[in-house]
């Protein structure tokens, strides 16, 4: 590091947190919001997902970086920026750069789904949905005998997931490796899928009589590396067929969890689960992982009984939310609500560690509910394993309910945990100090009012702040009307500054992307 950049370094561990623009009186005993959101990038993008490297940690971008991977419209790009100024204070004013996803044209082209992780080395590692017709020999029975759907897909097109690295901060992206349909788990997944966009019925055919299909693959997919071990987990949704075959009809539809020992070069199978995307993950620090979804209205908590061993994820418990209904205990459904103005129809859960060391076994989860007036709410339990007896049913506590300031009139919509990442966080101190954000919307009839709110969680039951807006101007609480979709999905990133837990947290409405940062004392 040259002297230049070592003295910005000192400047900006020094630097009091007192000075920077908050909306709290900067009281340091809690935390605090910028007064004002800022933005990312100015092109509207949905099912964005994003990781920050904080000031110091990476010669390449001694400022820091934001990074956001983008979504639609295809084919989305990968935007990095400045996170500091030369004077040591947030950058609110600069507007991102962008790469493409890098794939192969000639036999890749790129879907939506994506995130995005930040490896223990502090390398970026980034996971992008797409196709790929590259050949395969001997051609699967589907290959050759159908159309598709989409002129720029060739026979034998199938999904591939994609996984890129990055050790500059976001500036290029080389191929890790990828997860093709066609190729693992003996190609089930790869099977085509019936197309009838008409709903009657009846699989489509193309004007010359042919049937049209769809890839085969997987959907919805997520990923997360255990920060103690290294292991990377993607899980995503496999639909393979149904394919009439000779005289067999070949049908696949799993969810599938796949890890990674070598940051994402090769990939194995953890468990194929007969329960619906998306399955979000984390892991505690005695080696323990755990995988939870929602399907059916049932929150269901996967858990590896041998810590350390993905082979061992079991088939799973469900683990309700319990309200207390003219004195009865009543178990609480998932569900959405579908008159929201921010909408998608399907759940959008989390899930965040709270075990600060291995003698313990025990995350928080938030999955969406419907209040008395059918708005959505997010409920918020601890599980705990017995790790004596990992194999029987968890602790399940009920720790809170999310809801809008009018909870009958607004819904609270992807909701989204952010936990520390110790990559620089100093190695004595433990934390689990989660952000949790998302987005409250109006519903109905009603004009549309939307913004982006917060709230702290701290230690095993207890959360350490009162709801408070992201969604900032001038320090007043920032609204907008329009109706920009989110996709399926938001995350955000955590950095280590100052002495402090600083949390990135990004959303999108008409301006394009926008973020903030809320700030955490030691």
């Amino acid at each position: 590091m040259n002297a230049s950049r070592y003295f910005f370094y000192l400047l900006l561990t020094v630097i009091p947190a007192i000075f920077l623009s908050c909306s709290k009186g900067c009281n340091l005993a809690e935390n605090y919001v910028r007064s004002n959101d800022f933005l990312i990038w100015n092109i509207s993008r949905f099912e964005n997902t994003a990781k920050v490297i904080p000031p110091g940690a990476n010669n390449k971008c001694i400022l820091g970086k934001i990074i956001v991977c983008t979504g639609q419209t295809r084919p989305g790009e990968i935007v990095s920026r400045a996170l500091y100024n030369s004077d040591g204070s947030i950058d609110t004013l600069s507007l991102g750069t962008s790469v493409p996803y890098p794939v192969d044209t000639s036999t890749e082209s790129i879907a939506t789904d994506n995130q995005i992780i930040r490896l223990k080395d502090g390398s970026f590692l980034a996971m992008k949905n797409g196709y790929t017709w590259e050949e395969i020999n001997p051609h699967p029975a589907w290959w050759n005998s159908f159309d598709y759907i989409g002129s720029s897909m060739k026979n034998g097109g199938r999904n591939s997931v994609y996984v890129w690295i990055s050790t500059d901060c976001g500036s290029s992206w080389q191929r890790q490796g990828k997860i093709d349909a066609a190729k693992v788990l003996s190609g089930k997944y790869g099977w085509p899928q019936p197309t009838d966009d008409d709903n009657d019925g009846n699989q489509d055919k193309d004007a010359n009589g042919k049937l049209i299909w769809w890839i085969g693959g997987f959907d919805r997919t997520e990923i997360y590396q255990n920060p103690w071990s290294g292991t990377i987990y993607i899980s995503g949704h496999g639909d393979g067929g149904p394919y009439k075959s000779g005289a067999q009809t070949i049908s696949n539809h799993n969810e599938v969890i796949f890890y990674s020992t070598d940051n994402g070069k090769t990939w194995d199978v953890a468990k194929e689960i007969d329960n619906g995307a998306p399955i979000v993950m984390t892991s505690t620090p005695n080696g323990r992982f755990y995988a939870f979804s929602c399907s059916g209205g049932t929150p269901k908590l996967y858990i590896t009984t041998t810590p350390g061993d993905p082979s061992t994820l079991n088939n799973g418990f469900s683990v309700f939310y319990e309200d207390e209904v003219n004195g009865n205990k009543q178990q609480v459904s998932a569900a959405v609500d579908q008159s929201s103005h921010i909408l998608r129809n399907i759940q959008q859960p989390s899930i965040s560690r709270v075990s600060l060391d291995a003698s313990t076994s025990v995350v928080r989860i938030a999955y969406s509910a419907l209040n008395s007036s059918g708005r959505q709410v997010y409920k918020i339990i601890n599980v705990k394993v017995d790790d004596n007896n990992p194999s029987a049913a968890p602790e399940v506590t009920s720790v809170k309910t999310i809801q809008a300031d009018d909870p009958a009139k607004f819904s609270c919509v992807f909701g989204c945990f952010i936990d520390p990442e110790f990559n620089e966080i100093p190695s004595g101190y433990q934390t689990n100090k989660a952000l949790f954000y998302w987005i409250e919307t109006s519903t109905g009839n009603d004009p549309a009012k939307i913004s982006a709110k917060y709230v702290l969680f701290h230690n095993d039951y207890s959360m350490s702040s009162q709801p408070d807006f992201l969604s900032r101007s001038n320090g007043a609480p920032r609204y907008w009307n329009d109706k920009t979709g989110v996709g399926d999905y938001m995350s955000g990133g955590f950095f280590w500054a100052n002495n402090e837990l600083n949390y990135f947290a990004q959303w999108v409405d008409a301006a394009g992307i926008h973020g903030n940062i809320v700030t955490v004392p030691k």
